[in-house]
């Protein structure tokens, strides 16, 4: 059965990198889903985020009793910047089958990847909707080599999930009741505390 990869910085994971995954395993009969924290964002290295500790325990407890969901540091080993294609690589050392998941946002600007077209020779990339960019917008070019897993996409993002922190506002529904409990017990995202 194949493996899915969903990486991502995951500042903070919520509930929309949740159900996509789900639907993922669903749709293409995965055995499970691997989390690859970003180590170091090259499309965030002039934007701060949270120390990457931080965010690896955030998808830990987000995933926290998902028999079908893991979490995968392995970046924190590669060279840096971190790019999708060596996560890739060093993933196929030991698996054969892997499904690369993208939402349509990345899809849509995937030739701005590094090496995007050795990804196709790594995994098979699936593409899921997100919230803000639909399937039409997604190049012709992509849409001809990768397989589209439909689904009513969740407007939710952790940009928006950030903001309602900083202003002491509730995450609830928007991501985990522990990845909730976790950003309030360490004052995450106030101003200029990134813990």
């Amino acid at each position: 059965m194949g493996i899915g990869v969903f990486g991502g910085t995951f500042d903070p994971p919520h509930i929309g990198h949740l159900v996509a995954s789900l639907r993922c395993i669903e749709a293409l009969g995965l055995s499970k889903v691997i989390f690859v924290p970003c180590f170091v964002p090259p499309h965030k290295l002039k934007y701060p985020i949270s120390p990457y500790d931080v965010r690896v325990k955030m998808v830990k407890l987000a995933i926290q009793g998902v028999d079908e969901f893991e979490v995968s540091r392995i970046e924190e080993k590669l060279p840096t910047p971190s790019y999708t294609v060596n996560t890739l690589e060093f993933l196929r050392q030991r698996y054969n089958d892997l499904f690369l998941l993208v939402g349509t946002d990345q899809a849509k600007v995937f030739s701005e990847w590094h090496d995007y077209e050795r990804l196709f020779d790594l995994a098979r990339v699936v593409v899921f909707p997100r919230g803000g960019t639909s399937w039409d917008e997604v190049p012709s070019w992509v849409k001809e080599r990768v397989q589209y897993v439909d689904f009513p996409p969740l407007v939710v993002s952790a940009t928006y999930i950030r903001c309602l922190a900083k202003e002491g506002k509730s995450l609830k529904f928007l991501v985990p009741p522990l990845v909730e409990a976790f950003v309030r017990e360490n004052n995450l995202y106030k101003e200029g505390n990134y813990v």
